[in-house]
């Protein structure tokens, strides 16, 4: 028994390792397959080979692009906007934006929002938040900025041109339509050392675009940004077509339209100053802007003409325009003239020429009208700035397409300088707040709600 069972387990010792000689061998053969590369066995030459992998890589591709482009058309939009389309057709920029919500309801703008970023636009208006007071008014932030003209040159600092800005709020009743309107007793210095001629900073408008606020300069022509009391020069405005003079634009009004900025001239040719010769028809031109800083030379004098026939004026008499405004509700232009005279130009009698007209245009200006004389007419006083009142979307006024407007008057007589500041209804042209004088120090020519 016990020989019988010695033999038995070197038997079965022997066949384990057997066994396991047979499975390292096999471990062996295993690695040396997988390191050798893998042939195939596929007829013809090598040139075929490369060939079909070619074309199978390729195929991958041009599937797998397709499959993102399919997936890109069909994804949602995102909360702020991109650029969905840009090209130069027949020499016009076409840009399609989507606007973001940029102001939260505790009247912040969102912090991973970028207004620097050109492939965002902002159609925050107000840029701070419209207050609902505990009795229902509505309390709004706005300010008006200056227009010192020749005076603008800093008598303190070589090279420095001067204008000023001053912050006040509006109070408005939403039921009783009761404006009541206060500004800050000091006011704050702005600054620049660009100018054209010996001139600069002579400030003729305000404007809120883009959730930005940008003036212009009407001697040199630049768009500024007034980030707190620093200029940030934008975009420089040719004079005219853009392409015929090395002028600044003399820009007066500005209005924000379709996401664009829209900046204004004077209106009328350009003349002598006895008004006996036109040297030009650059003012008559508008310039539309994009969030981009491209700008549109628009030819608008037939615009011009028909707001003056509007007005029952017609050529040598002429209106001047510092007034505009863009009505998105309603779809139409509103203009106050600064100036209006059935007579030629005449530069020593244009500041007693003041006017308290009111037109309405539709968006192409095949419908132009005058609507209602705005408040009493005092020939020294004319209309530089005008902007309509922005609602909350829960606030509805009675009756039922009722707009408000807030519009500033300046008066230029020889020496004496004061700006007022008046409240209107539309459309039946009543004023909620008659001429008030707001200043005696200084010409403001531009006002806004910020």
């Amino acid at each position: 028994m016990n020989v019988k069972l010695i033999i038995v387990v070197k038997c079965e010792t022997v066949e384990t390792k057997t066994n396991e000689r047979k499975k390292e061998k096999k471990m062996n053969d295993w690695r040396r397959a997988i390191r050798t590369p893998i042939s195939y066995s596929i007829p013809g030459s090598s040139s075929n080979l490369v060939r079909q992998q070619t074309n199978f890589v390729s195929f991958v591709i041009i599937s797998g692009a397709f499959v993102l482009l399919i997936l890109y058309a069909y994804m949602p939009p995102s909360n702020h906007d991109t650029i969905e389309a840009l090209n130069d057709e027949h020499g016009h920029w076409h840009e399609k934006l989507i606007a973001c919500d940029c102001l939260l309801s505790n009247g912040h703008q969102r912090h991973n929002v970028d207004n620097n970023n050109l492939f965002i636009y902002n159609r925050t208006y107000p840029m701070t938040a419209i207050e609902t007071m505990n009795d229902g008014r509505l309390r709004y932030h706005i300010a008006v900025v200056a227009d010192l003209d020749k005076k603008s040159r800093s008598l303190a600092k070589s090279n420095t041109y001067l204008s000023y800005i001053l912050n006040g709020q509006l109070v408005f009743d939403p039921h009783t339509h009761n404006v009541e309107v206060e500004f800050e007793p000091n006011e704050i210095e702005l600054s620049s050392q660009f100018s054209s001629g010996g001139r600069g900073m002579e400030l003729s408008e305000l404007v809120v675009f883009n959730g930005k606020l940008y003036t212009c300069d009407d001697r040199t022509g630049i768009v500024f940004e007034i980030r707190d009391s620093l200029m940030l020069p934008w975009i420089i405005l040719p004079n005219g077509n853009g392409h015929s003079t090395g002028n600044g634009f003399k820009c007066e009004w500005m209005t924000v339209k379709d996401d664009h900025l829209y900046v204004g001239s004077l209106g009328k040719e350009w003349t002598s100053p006895n008004g006996d010769k036109i040297f030009n028809y650059d003012p008559q031109y508008v310039k539309k802007i994009s969030a981009f800083g491209h700008v549109e030379h628009l030819d608008w004098r037939l615009r011009y003409i028909e707001l003056r026939r509007a007005a029952g004026i017609e050529a040598p008499g002429y209106l001047v325009h510092e007034a505009a405004v863009w009505s998105m509700e309603k779809k139409q232009w509103y203009f106050l003239p600064r100036r209006a005279s059935h007579q030629p130009y005449d530069d020593s009698l244009d500041e007693q020429r003041g006017t308290n007209i009111f037109l309405i245009a539709d968006d192409n200006f095949t419908m132009v009208n005058k609507n209602h004389s705005i408040g009493p007419l005092i020939k020294t006083h004319g209309f530089s700035s005008m902007k309509l009142l922005p609602l909350p979307e829960e606030i509805k006024l009675s009756p039922s397409g009722t707009e408000i407007v807030i519009a500033i008057k300046s008066e230029e007589d020889a020496n004496t300088v004061a700006t007022y500041l008046m409240v209107f209804r539309l459309p039946d042209g009543h004023l909620l707040l008659p001429e008030t004088k707001i200043s005696t120090k200084h010409k403001y020519e531009g006002i806004e709600f910020i």
